[in-house]
């Protein structure tokens, strides 16, 4: 009896937890920074350089219930992240994202989401004095938490994964400060 009764207590917290909650709306804009690693396969070895990334997005979400909302990101981050061998340099440059997303308000303070979409990455290769820029399209995946410190600013951390043509793919964390309008 003594251990059903706190399960029982913490279940009706959690239970109610989600009736306090709202479902993120309007615009917002954030800005972003984090670890990146980009994997490059090559024909029999890869290689997994990785960095620093920055950036910002900007959104739109949409309640579609109580607790769950809609959403559409647009996003340009940068990164440090580059691979040397020799004469030859592979360097990425900006990221660009537009995806959707789905919020859920799991607490007053806590929103969970999922995201895809679409990724544009641009890489830099380098041999001696010779330069090639190129472009590389993909599809995004991602998740993470916002924590609201009022109804406007909020905090971030999100995991996503990326996948490029021409065997590229990319690991990120990031976490960000927004405000949401």
């Amino acid at each position: 009896m003594k251990a059903i009764a706190p399960a029982a207590l913490a279940l009706a917290i959690l239970a109610s937890a989600p009736a306090h909650a709202e479902a993120a709306r309007g615009p917002r804009i954030e800005a972003k920074v984090g670890y990146d690693s980009t994997s490059i396969e090559f024909v029999g070895w890869s290689v997994s350089p990785s960095g620093f990334a920055y950036g910002g997005e900007v959104g739109y979400d949409l309640p579609v219930s109580k607790n769950i909302s809609l959403g559409a990101d647009a996003e340009i981050t940068g990164t440090t992240t580059q691979y040397r061998m020799g004469d030859y340099k592979l360097e990425f440059g900006r990221d660009l994202y537009a995806g959707g997303r789905i919020t859920v308000a799991a607490t007053r303070n806590v929103n969970l989401y999922a995201k895809v979409g679409y990724a544009n990455l641009r890489s830099i290769e380098t041999l001696g004095p010779l330069g090639v820029t190129g472009n590389g399209d993909g599809v995004r995946f991602g998740g993470g938490a916002q924590y609201l410190f009022d109804k406007n600013f909020y905090a971030s951390v999100e995991y996503r994964y990326t996948n490029y043509q021409a065997n590229v793919s990319r690991n990120q964390v990031l976490t960000g400060i927004g405000y949401r309008f």
